[in-house]
């Protein structure tokens, strides 16, 4: 028997909330049409990401004390189950991002923490099938910014890999904190963002330069890493102005992401409820365009080759926006799924 045709995408998404349909599910796309499984039952399932190598995948959860988890995958695009080999403290509070380095070796989680505790990262060691070594190392963080309310102590909000480097922003401790694996955590310089940013999410281009969305202030930021000086390059975030109209009063921004051919950024505006973008040239980040999002509270973005996929929190919707010359268009309902907050594509491994 011939085996069966593997859909031309699919999707883990991330469903948060804490009633029995919140968790992990598959959507499955093909011919145009999507459909979602729910494989597990999470509360408050905040993030996702995927071994480099084995068709494992981890995520955490939690609005106080967290959780990390992990499931195997194997035979989950071709109808299987998840198979949960992981489901132990993430030793940190509203635990929001966590991350494989490219070796496969370590699992790394950022823990927002209260305002009175605190942040911390967890650092679990993974064995060769991927499975979670021990309780994991809790790494407590220090530092504050400008902000008492929001500032008063450390924050980190993402871990990023790159070039043998963890990227790791701090919104409490208003930096961008760097540390080297040799083989153990070795925290070195960070780079202080500018006074009020709040810096939330980054990504890392070419020949250094790094990109942050800034929670706070409302403003995008280009600087570099490779220099003594970032030499900072503050845009504001949206052509709105004036309050926010889902959730609070205030424009909230978060996720942020890079086109394939890195000329282009597009900038989640929650509470606008707008996808910015902005091109990313010798005068930049120079914004130039903006779509609202028609669902609420755009939490995750996912970059495909000719289309966005984003996911609206407080929508309960993924939505799709095409690409025109790596530009947004208006967007269309891909699929509902209830507390839709994470996406992480499927691959083969």
């Amino acid at each position: 028997m011939a085996e069966p045709t593997i859909p031309s995408l699919n999707l883990f998404v991330a469903g948060r909330g804490e009633a029995a349909q919140h968790g992990l599910h598959l959507a499955t796309e093909e011919g145009g049409e999507w459909k979602l499984r729910q494989l597990d039952t999470v509360v408050q399932l905040a993030a996702l990401c995927a071994h480099p190598r084995l068709p494992i995948i981890y995520g955490l959860s939690g609005m106080g004390p967290g959780r990390v988890h992990a499931w195997d995958v194997t035979d989950v695009v071709r109808g299987g189950e998840a198979v949960p080999i992981a489901h132990q403290d993430s030793l940190g509070d509203i635990p929001c991002d966590l991350a494989v380095d490219p070796t496969g070796r370590l699992l790394i989680a950022a823990n927002y923490g209260f305002e009175g505790t605190g942040g911390s990262l967890t650092v679990w060691p993974l064995d060769e099938r991927g499975r979670l070594e021990g309780e994991g190392l809790a790494l407590p963080l220090s530092g504050s910014g400008s902000d008492p309310s929001r500032q008063g102590v450390a924050h980190p909000h993402q871990v990023v890999f790159h070039g043998g480097v963890l990227f790791v922003p701090d919104l409490g401790a208003e930096s961008i904190r760097r540390y080297r694996i040799e083989p153990e955590l070795r925290e070195i310089e960070s780079i202080p963002t500018p006074t009020g940013t709040g810096p939330r999410h980054m990504v890392v281009l070419g020949g250094g330069a790094i990109v942050v969305s800034g929670e706070l202030a409302g403003t995008i930021a280009v600087g570099r890493v490779d220099t003594d000086d970032p030499g900072w390059r503050v845009e504001r975030g949206s052509l709105l102005s004036g309050p926010a109209t889902t959730r609070s009063e205030r424009n909230y921004p978060g996720d942020v992401k890079v086109s394939r051919d890195q000329g282009f950024v597009y900038f989640a505006n929650r509470g606008y409820d707008t996808i910015a973008t902005f091109a990313l040239d010798s005068g930049g980040p120079r914004l130039i365009g903006e779509v609202e999002l028609d669902a609420e509270w755009p939490q995750h973005i996912l970059v495909r080759d000719d289309h966005l996929l984003v996911a609206a929190w407080d929508g309960s919707a993924v939505m799709r926006l095409p690409l025109v010359g790596g530009i947004p268009q208006s967007p269309e309902l891909a699929f509902e799924c209830d507390g839709a907050g994470w996406l992480l594509e499927a691959r083969e491994r």
